[in-house]
C-alpha cells in the first residue's frame, strides 16, 4: 500500500456535512481493524464520517484503512510517523468536518444504534456537550464477560472525575466539536489519561452524560498496557486531577487510586486478572468462557483456592460438563 503521507482520502465535498466524525486512532490495529471498522460504517440513522489517523503502525493496518477507504468514502484516512495518542487525536480532531466528534479504538466494536441514540440525545439536551454510554466488556477472542454501567447525572459523573475515576469510557464517547475547541482540545503531554483530562476541561464547559444504554464492545486483552504503563497511566491520572482541582478551587479534593485495568507481567497479577474476568462471564451466565478463565488463573497459581472455587462454580452452573 502507497502511503498518503499527510493527506487524506477525502469525501466528495458536495456532500452536506455529516453529523459525525468519528475519531479512529490507529497504531498496529492487527486483527481487530476490520471489525472497528465495519461497526461504525454499519450504524445506521446518522450521517457520519470516519478520520482515521495511522500513527506510524508497522503491522499492514495502514493497508487495511486504505482498501476499507477505497470502497467507502467516507472513511479518510491520514498517515504519520509514530508520535503518540495524544497527538494523533489532535490530529484527527483538526481533519474532522462534523459539530459532533465521537470516538472509538482501533479494537473496540460501536453497538448498532449508538451513533444514532447519542446525537438524539445531544439534540434533545443542548446543556450537554459530552455523552458517553454503558458498555459491554469482552476478552481478546471477543467473549463477552460483563457489562459495566456507568453514571448518567452530570453531578455523579464530574464527582468520579475529580476523584480520578474515568467515568465515561473514552471510545464510547460523542462530544460536541465547539465545546471541545472551548475546553482547549486534547493535551499532548496526555497519552494515558488524555480523556480524563479532556472530561474534566468539558465539565467546565457545559453538562456531561451517559446513556444508560450499551454502546460499545469494549475489548479487554493482554499487553495492552503493562505495569511500567500503569505507572506513567497514574501519574498522569493525578497531573489531570490536581490541575482540575487548582482550576475550580478545589482545596479537599480526594484522589482515589484506581485499579489497572491489564495485567502485568507476574502470576499473581494474571491470576487476578483472570479470575476477574471469570467471576464476570460466571455472573453474565457465560460458563464456558468462566471455566476458561478459572483455568488461565490456575496455571498462573495452581493452589489458588479461589481459581478453584470458581472453576468448581462454573462446572456446577453448566451442569457438570466439562
Amino acid at each position: 500500500a502507497h502511503h498518503h503521507q499527510d493527506r487524506g482520502w477525502c469525501m466528495n465535498r458536495d456532500d452536506p456535512t455529516p453529523q459525525v466524525s468519528v475519531l479512529l486512532p490507529v497504531w498496529n490495529g492487527g486483527v481487530y481493524l476490520r471489525e472497528a471498522l465495519a461497526s461504525v460504517l454499519d450504524q445506521r440513522g446518522v450521517s457520519l464520517e470516519v478520520v482515521a489517523v495511522d500513527d506510524g503502525s508497522t503491522d499492514g493496518s495502514d493497508a487495511v484503512l486504505a482498501a476499507a477507504a477505497e470502497s467507502d468514502p467516507r472513511l479518510r484516512v491520514f498517515s504519520q510517523e509514530n508520535r503518540g495518542l495524544g497527538r494523533t487525536l489532535i490530529r484527527a480532531a483538526e481533519a474532522a468536518s462534523a459539530p459532533l466528534l465521537a470516538r472509538l479504538d482501533a479494537d473496540d466494536r460501536m453497538l448498532p444504534g449508538r451513533l444514532a441514540s447519542q446525537v438524539a440525545f445531544l439534540k434533545t439536551h443542548p446543556e450537554v456537550v459530552c455523552v458517553g454510554g454503558a458498555v459491554r466488556m469482552m476478552d481478546g477472542e471477543g467473549r463477552f464477560l460483563t457489562r459495566l454501567d456507568t453514571p448518567v447525572e452530570d453531578e455523579a459523573i464530574q464527582r468520579d472525575l475529580l476523584r480520578g475515576h474515568t467515568a465515561i469510557f473514552h471510545p464510547a464517547a460523542t462530544f460536541r466539536a465547539d465545546a471541545y475547541a472551548e475546553a482547549g482540545g486534547y493535551d499532548p503531554a496526555f497519552n494515558l489519561a488524555d480523556d480524563l483530562h479532556l472530561w474534566l476541561r468539558l465539565g467546565e464547559v457545559g453538562a456531561l452524560a451517559n446513556l444508560e444504554q450499551a454502546v460499545i464492545d469494549y475489548r479487554l486483552h493482554a499487553g495492552s498496557l503493562s505495569e511500567q504503563r500503569t505507572a506513567e497511566q497514574q501519574a498522569e491520572v493525578r497531573a489531570a486531577v490536581e490541575q482540575a482541582w487548582a482550576r475550580r478551587g478545589i482545596t479537599d479534593g480526594v484522589l482515589e487510586h484506581t485499579r489497572a485495568w491489564r495485567p502485568g507481567r507476574d502470576r499473581s497479577s494474571r491470576a487476578r486478572f483472570a479470575l476477574r474476568y471469570g467471576w464476570w462471564a460466571l455472573g453474565s451466565g457465560e460458563q464456558g468462557t468462566a471455566r476458561h478463565y478459572a483455568k488461565r488463573a490456575l496455571r498462573a497459581q495452581p493452589w489458588n483456592r479461589e481459581a478453584w472455587a470458581l472453576w468448581l462454580r462454573s462446572r456446577a452452573a453448566a451442569g457438570g460438563r466439562p
